[in-house]
């Protein structure tokens, strides 16, 4: 656990294998398009990954993935979003965010409707960015540098069920090499009936 007051933050080293990462490296670069956001933006910079959604997929390894961080947080698949791998290019970033939907906002009507907000965020990095990529927290002024297999785990809501903004997060511009993570959300309530 990263020690602070204002959010739970965990880290976990080496929570995927080299060959799981690899292995989902291979399978998300036919499936990737630009990433969008839940927030309209007039800034055409905010976000400039792209996205590859893996539900389509009756792939085994991503099953065994979803599995563990299912196991890891304790909490059932019927609460889960779909697992999405991000790439980012030389440049590419996304600018200070939180990952919850806005309350009695239209991003919460849209998004929040079927299932409730997001609780936990589960990222890891599928592969080490030899320069910049790092994940950074404004409110602990931490920097996480992307390294293969480390996991990234923060609760999005404080004990009481409100939205944390102290969780408001960047994903730095890539300087040399790329970064892919691997990216799951948890609901407060079930998104399917399995």
């Amino acid at each position: 656990q990263v020690v602070n007051t204002k959010l739970q933050l965990y880290l976990i080293y080496d929570f995927l294998s080299l060959s799981e990462c690899d292995a989902l490296i291979k399978i998300s670069r036919s499936l990737l398009s630009p990433s969008t956001l839940t927030r309209p933006t007039d800034d055409r910079d905010f976000r400039t990954s792209q996205t590859a959604h893996l539900n389509f997929l009756d792939d085994p390894i991503v099953s065994v993935i979803d599995n563990k961080m299912y196991h890891c947080l304790g909490i059932d698949k019927s609460y889960a979003e779909t697992t999405q791998i991000q790439r980012y290019e030389i440049g590419q970033q996304f600018k200070q965010h939180t990952d919850f939907f806005a309350p009695n906002s239209e991003e919460f009507q849209h998004f929040g409707q079927h299932g409730g907000n997001r609780t936990w965020t589960f990222m890891v990095y599928l592969n080490t960015v030899q320069q910049g990529g790092e994940t950074h927290f404004s409110a602990l002024n931490l920097s996480i540098a992307p390294q293969q297999g480390l996991a990234i785990i923060w609760n999005n809501r404080y004990p009481n069920g409100n939205v944390n903004h102290d969780t408001r997060h960047a994903g730095l511009p890539v300087q040399v090499g790329e970064k892919l993570i691997i990216t799951k959300w948890f609901r407060e309530n079930k998104i399917t009936s399995d």
